[in-house]
């Protein structure tokens, strides 16, 4: 008797086909009693075990409702009687699937981290060396072995997450052909931007808020928040920072540090402080204005001028230039 091998999954509808035609009876090994017969090309199923089996669509199939451990095993059919006058048997060994993929969790699926090492790991306990199991992605083979066992390692990128990877196994002798299907979901390092209201550049004594945001619904919760002002750590955990009246000394760059599970995130923003123009009337002689001057004269007339810049704060200069107009005393004759 010539055996074959077919694989099930414990839950599932099983259907197992004879490798004979024409099938008259189907027992299982070690059990007298048949499990169905065959009449006039109609299936028949044994009261006894018709809450487990079920017809399939000749004779020559059998259907296994909601496969158990105890479903495991040889069965055989019993064909018609050949030209000869004897009965042809044929055995249906039925194994556990035992195929699947090791760092799968419950639901089919692999948690990993952004840039940290994966490893897919596919293994058949009882394959022998004519099996081959393969690892494959996109129908892409990643790669293949014997023997019941294959493996891929690769670091996860962001283009990876909630990507479906496959192990294959296939019986060479029958040609049987096995699949387990998992997904990769990877959580992301936080993908943030400072936004600034109501933009960078501000005159001073205006408000302005900075505010860090995470771009990206994939990083999971952002679990700590950091700032820095031009290198310098400021004492906050908050997501944003608030200035109602700004001054001069929060020019600068400012950077946004967000972390999670997965690793750390930033962005950065300069922000400028503006001040407005100084207008200022002088008044007195040149002689009192500081620096250099230029002085003419004219039909009695003086005039005077004096350029200058002036730093009216830690970001701005201004220039100005003052002029002075007055009239020379006249020397009165001896």
């Amino acid at each position: 008797m010539i055996i074959t091998t077919e694989y099930a999954s414990i839950g599932h509808n099983v259907q197992i086909t004879c490798p004979g035609k024409n099938v008259n009876t189907w027992r299982k090994s070690g059990v007298n009693a048949n499990l169905a017969y065959c009449k006039n090309g109609i299936q028949h199923i044994d009261n006894r075990t018709s809450h487990k089996i079920s017809k399939g669509h000749n004779c020559n199939e059998l259907i296994f409702n909601n496969f158990t451990m105890d479903d495991v095993g040889i069965y055989v059919c019993i064909t018609n009687k050949t030209e000869m006058g004897n009965f042809k048997k044929h055995g249906v060994e039925v194994k556990l699937n035992s195929l699947k993929i090791v760092e799968a969790n419950h639901a089919d699926i692999i948690e990993s981290l952004e840039d940290r090492l994966v490893n897919i790991t596919c293994v058949m306990p009882d394959a022998t060396k004519d099996n081959t199991l393969s690892l494959t992605h996109q129908n892409t083979s990643l790669a293949t072995g014997g023997s019941g066992f294959v493996q891929y390692s690769f670091m996860a990128r962001p283009f990876h997450d909630k990507e479906e990877f496959a192990c294959m196994f296939h019986n060479s002798e029958i040609g049987s052909l096995l699949k387990v299907c998992v997904q990769l979901n990877v959580k992301l390092k936080p993908r943030v931007t400072i936004i600034s209201f109501p933009h960078s550049e501000i005159a001073k004594g205006e408000r302005i808020e900075l505010t860090c945001n995470d771009l990206s619904n994939k990083s999971g919760n952002i679990e700590r928040f950091s700032w820095t002002h031009d290198g310098i750590q400021l004492k906050t955990n908050t997501n944003s920072l608030l200035f109602e009246k700004a001054g001069s000394e929060i020019s600068g760059e400012y950077r946004c540090f967000a972390t999670n599970e997965a690793g750390e995130g930033f962005d950065s923003i300069n922000v400028i402080v503006t001040c407005a123009a100084i207008e200022n009337n002088i008044y007195g002689s040149a002689d009192d204005l500081p620096g250099p001057s230029v002085a003419s004269q004219n039909r009695g007339e003086v005039y005077s001028s004096i350029d200058r810049r002036v730093q009216v704060s830690d970001v701005e200069t201004v220039n100005y230039k003052v002029s002075m107009k007055g009239y020379a005393k006249q020397q009165s004759g001896s």
